[in-house]
């Protein structure tokens, strides 16, 4: 269940990432993707207990995955910065578009480990 509601935020990714030239798409649906991801790490934790599990071993695996998810949470919150930077004060968006990149490794790696973690931790 948590594998299909991740996937589905980063179809929206993906679809956002799609309308990049078209901000009245594109920011609603990357803020979209932002506040659903929040969500997920907010259930994790109070459904599950996530960063107690995390950090229980012998799950090093559970707590690599926790980290991607960290920095895919603080890359949010840079391109969300840079966006309002291109937007606002019309900077040049070359970082926006480059730590967009990074963004889209981590937020995918994180979607991939979130596959494998589902077999470690209890449902």
């Amino acid at each position: 269940m948590l594998v299909l509601a991740s996937s589905a935020v980063f179809a929206i990714l993906l679809i956002g990432l799609y309308f990049r030239r078209k901000p009245r798409l594109h920011i609603p649906l990357m803020l979209l993707a932002f506040v659903l991801d929040v969500s997920l790490v907010i259930y994790l934790e109070f459904a599950r207990s996530a960063l107690t599990t995390a950090s229980a071993p012998p799950h090093g695996f559970v707590l690599f995955h926790v980290c991607l998810a960290v920095i895919t949470l603080m890359l949010y919150v840079i391109q969300i910065i840079s966006g309002i930077f291109v937007l606002i004060f019309e900077v040049p968006s070359t970082f926006h578009r480059r730590s967009a990149c990074l963004f889209f490794l981590f937020r995918f790696s994180t979607l991939i480990t979130s596959i494998w973690v589902s077999d470690f931790v209890p449902k």
